[in-house]
């Protein structure tokens, strides 16, 4: 890759922080960017304006940016946060380590909201990139038709991701195989079940205690996700079935009834 970089009015080097953000991407993201603070000498804009999400990954790549500036004395900002990504920061005690080029951005949610009505919304699909992507767009429709508050949408974007990516990476799900998903929501809570025919895979039995200044400083790849499902939920439990099949459910209150 080659790190989209430009000198804004500033004097700031601003980065786009990338979507992409696997462990390949993660190392060579790290690399140039210690190599161009290094070269300039300025401070340091991150813009986080295109970020639609904020997983795990994404999580040790602005932890590595906070790093750099720190070894070589450049000031960090982070740019374009939006109020989801900067209470999924909070959640995980991670906001205050950064300086924020904008005012925080009032996340207050109004009395009357969601729907209050129960409403059910069911989906199959195969595990692969496009299949989740497609899933969760429908997701997203879902919660937006119910007038879900747009924070909690954030937050649950997260965790549907998160699940995912957890049951193909430890159930061993194939991508041609179909996960169920269901989401019942009340005035007072979204449940949420993710049913797969995968190995055994307990999340529950992982420890959810996670320093995620450590985690993120160790550059732990493993139990990141997982300790993030826990922090934006309220309750998570795990079943497995005698023909053999996983079922998870998440719940999950909405911000204003907690």
């Amino acid at each position: 890759m080659e790190l989209p970089v430009e000198v804004d009015a500033k004097k700031r080097l601003r980065v786009k922080v990338p979507r992409d953000a696997s462990p390949v991407m993660l190392d060579r993201f790290a690399e140039e960017l210690r190599t161009c603070v290094t070269a300039e000498g300025l401070p340091v804009a991150l813009d986080c304006g295109e970020l639609e999400q904020v997983s795990s990954c994404h999580i040790n790549i602005l932890w590595l940016a906070h790093q750099i500036c720190q070894d070589t004395g450049a000031e960090l900002w982070l740019s374009r946060v939006s109020p989801g990504m900067r209470r999924v920061l909070s959640v995980l005690d991670l906001a205050g380590l950064f300086r924020y080029e904008e005012a925080a951005v009032s996340t207050e949610i109004p009395a009357d909201l969601p729907a209050d009505t129960a409403n059910v919304f069911t989906d199959r699909f195969p595990s692969d990139r496009e299949g989740v992507n497609r899933a969760l767009d429908r997701f997203l429709d879902f919660l937006s038709r119910i007038s879900a508050p747009q924070v909690d949408a954030y937050e649950l974007r997260i965790v549907f991701y998160e699940v995912v990516t957890n049951i193909q990476n430890h159930a061993h799900v194939e991508k041609t195989e179909l996960i169920t998903f269901t989401a019942t929501t009340t005035p007072k809570q979204v449940v949420m079940n993710f049913t797969d025919c995968g190995v055994e895979f307990d999340v529950t039995t992982f420890s959810y205690d996670l320093d995620f200044v450590g985690a993120a400083k160790e550059r732990r790849k493993r139990g990141l996700g997982i300790a993030m499902i826990n922090r934006l939920s309220d309750c998570i439990s795990y079943t497995r079935t005698e023909d053999g099949v996983n079922v998870l459910t998440i719940e999950k209150n909405w911000s204003h009834k907690r």
